[in-house]
Order: C-alpha cells, then structure tokens, then sequence
C-alpha cells in the first residue's frame, strides 16, 4: 500500500454556536447555508448547563428526532469541579397545537458523570437504538461509562451490572463505532488521557447482554504515546472516527490528539493519529507520513471529501489555534494529485419523509471486503463535525459491488450510487 499524503492549510472559520457555557441553542436552517435560532419556536429551554456532548435518533414512528445532550460539570455547586458533575437530558419530540414540534419536556439521565461524548447506537441489532455515553473519570465520583436503553413510548433506563454492563472507568473523550468484523455487531473506539480502547462484544457471551472485550492492544490501536518526538508522557486522545482514507476496502482510524491545556504529566507534542487497517487485521501508524503530525492540541475533527475528487480529506478543530485542513492527494503531490483505489458515493434520500437523511438507516455494500455501517450523528466533542447533516460517504471498493439499504429506512427511500475506479 502505497502511502497517504496530505497538504494542510490554516484557515479560520466562522461557525455557529450550538453549544456554550451560558445557554445552548438549537439552530434552524432557512435554505441558502442560513440558519436561525429556533429555541422559542420549538419549545426548546437550552437551559445553563455546560453541555459538551450530543446525539439524535428518530425513533420508531415519529415524526421528528429525539435529541440527547451530555452535559460537563456544574461551576456553581461547592467544591467544583471535583464531583459536581451535571445530569445529561433527553429531548423528545411532542407534537404542538399548531401541528408542529415542541421539545419543551426534558428527561434527565441521572447521574450524569461529566460526558464528553454521546452517540445513539443499535448494539445489538435489535433495530432500537440504546444512547452510549463516555464520561471523564477526573470530575466524577463513583462513575464509569454508560450505556442507556431508550425503548420507544418509555421512560430511559441505564444498563446495569444486572444486565450484563461492565463498570470502566477512563477519562471518555470521543466514540467512534462501525462493524470491524463485518458480523453485524458495531465495534467501538473509545478515546482516553493514555490508552484508546477498542470494544467488541465478547464472542463468548450471550449476543443479547452487553458484555465487551478490550482488543485495542490485538490490533494495534492502543495510541497510548505519541508516534513522533520521543515524549514517552502519555497521549490524550479527543475525536476519534473511523473512515477508509485510502479507499483500499478497509477501515482506517482517525484520532484528535493534544494535551489539555499544560498538564505535565501527558505529552506536550502530541499529533494526530492515522491508524491505517492492514489486511491482517491490525493498524499501523501513518500519521507523520501523512503529513497531519502538527504540533497543536486537537479537539474536533471530521474526515470528508471536500473538493469531490473521491479522497477523504481532514479538518481539525484545535484548542487555542486556528483549524487545520488537510487535503488528502493521494499518492501524488500538492501540485499534481494521484487517485489512490477505487470509492463509491451514496447518497440516501426518503422523500417526503421526516427523516430525510435516513438517520438510523444501516447500509452495506456486499464485495470481497463486505462494508456495513450506520449513520447516526453524534460520538465526540461539542467540537466535532456532526454527520446528522452528511448526505455523501465514500466507501472503497475493488469492483462493482451489491448495495442495498435496510434497518430503519422507512417506505420509499432511495439511494443513488456512483462507483468510480481509479486508473
């Protein structure tokens, strides 16, 4: 496999305000790339917590999304920040006399323990989506991960020892989820202060029962030190996100990287991660030969192909400097750009559906390297790129594939593809 290379460019951007210290808001788009604070037309208290972490899911038959917003500690109570963390709250559509949507009623997901991550996620294909939320161990006390069932029409309950759940404690930063295996079951990266940890349901226990094994270490994604600089402090892990950078038919991970602000005993220097999938099944560290191994301090991030030449490129969002944005050229240079592999473009579109977008739909794509995944918004910071809004995903393919959509895509939907094999 020949290697990745990017150019970067530094640029800042204008964003718009989702969520903040004082008050989160919730944005309406008006058509044109405008948007509009909608908090009072929908009902919406954005309340004064710090909310750090968010997801969605259309549940099953209504009209309009269930909202989840994870929220970091409570500056106000005594003894801040040290085991003052918020209550997270969940958000669900009730339909408004004016035949709208109020999301007025919030319901809390008690004891929250400082999230800094959430993502709704079918982990057992039961085809109802349970909310995953990863929470920083240095605010909590007697806290751990979470994993919350949110049956439709019913009040949310947490996973418990009971039911199978394991009590882990990390300093949670991002969640990145897709089928590594291509069982059916999603495998998750969980982003730490140290070690990322890789979680695949244990083949051993009832596929019912969420019980997890770490195989982080197995398949070399533990990204526990930086790769370049000779720091032997550990690394801090934000965004993660897997993606096929190389369009080679495999998954790839990306990891935002930076200390948190000065803490000196984790690395000063600490790039980013491109953990690129090997066909053995483990990773191997391309981050300094990609040209992403900057020394800034990672939050966000998002891999996309931004100028539609059927490459993923990166966008950083860093601590206390200006965006990184990388343009991935393949196996060329800056000046003259080389397709590497072969992709295909699927957009998903259900007309005149409320969810538009099909979020919750699961996709595959039947090859020599089978491609499942699901599209569901959410799994990092507050300062990620959110794919509720995506409507193109690149997949790399060495030939013609079968493509079919399922899962909760409702009546009508339709996907168009376009496959394009590189010379």
């Amino acid at each position: 496999m020949a290697p990745i290379r990017s150019t970067s460019t530094t640029t800042t951007l204008r964003t718009l305000p989702c969520c903040a210290w004082e008050k989160t808001s919730c944005w309406r788009e008006k058509g044109a790339c405008r948007f509009e604070v909608a908090n009072r037309a929908l009902g919406f208290d954005g309340g004064r917590e710090w909310t750090t972490s968010f997801s969605a899911s259309f549940e099953q038959d209504q009209t309009y999304p269930t909202l989840a917003f994870g929220n970091y500690v409570d500056r106000s109570a005594p003894g801040s920040p040290w085991g003052t963390c918020h209550d997270n709250f969940l958000f669900r559509p009730v339909g408004a006399a004016d035949g709208g949507v109020s999301y007025s009623e919030a319901t809390r997901l008690s004891p929250g323990y400082c999230s800094l991550s959430m993502l709704f996620t079918d982990w057992n294909r039961s085809g109802e989506a349970a909310l995953r939320i990863s929470n920083d161990r240095q605010y909590y006390r007697g806290g751990q991960e979470q994993l919350w069932a949110v049956p439709p029409g019913r009040p949310p309950r947490p996973y418990r020892k009971s039911d199978g759940w394991q009590h882990v404690k990390i300093w949670g930063m991002g969640i990145a989820s897709i089928d590594l295996d291509v069982d059916g079951f999603p495998e998750y990266a969980l982003t730490s202060m140290g070690d990322t940890k890789l979680q695949k349901l244990d083949p051993e226990a009832d596929e019912t029962v969420p019980i997890y094994q770490d195989v982080a270490f197995d398949l070399g994604v533990t990204a526990h030190r930086p790769y370049a600089g000779g720091d032997l402090k550990p690394s801090t892990g934000w965004h993660s996100e897997f993606q096929d950078v190389n369009n080679d038919g495999l998954w790839d991970l990306f990891i935002a990287k930076g200390n948190v602000e000065a803490m000196p005993d984790f690395a000063a220097y600490d790039p980013d991660n491109l953990l690129i999938g090997q066909w053995a099944g483990r990773f191997t560290e391309t981050g300094d030969t990609a040209g992403i191994n900057l020394d800034r301090r990672g939050r966000g991030a998002g891999l996309a192909d931004f100028n539609a030449d059927g490459l993923l490129d990166l966008v950083v969002v860093n601590r206390g400097g200006p965006v990184s944005l990388f343009r991935n050229v393949g196996r060329g240079t800056a000046e003259k750009p080389k397709q590497i592999g072969n992709w295909l473009a699927v957009d998903i579109r259900q007309p005149r559906q409320a969810n538009t977008r099909a979020v919750g739909a699961k996709n595959q794509c039947e090859d020599r390297q089978p491609d499942r995944r699901e599209r569901r918004p959410g799994g990092g910071p507050a300062t990620r790129r959110d794919r509720w809004a995506s409507s193109t995903s690149a997949s790399a393919l060495p030939s013609g594939p079968m493509c079919e959509s399922n899962g909760r895509m409702e009546t009508g939907a339709t996907l168009t593809a376009c496959l394009q094999t590189a010379t």
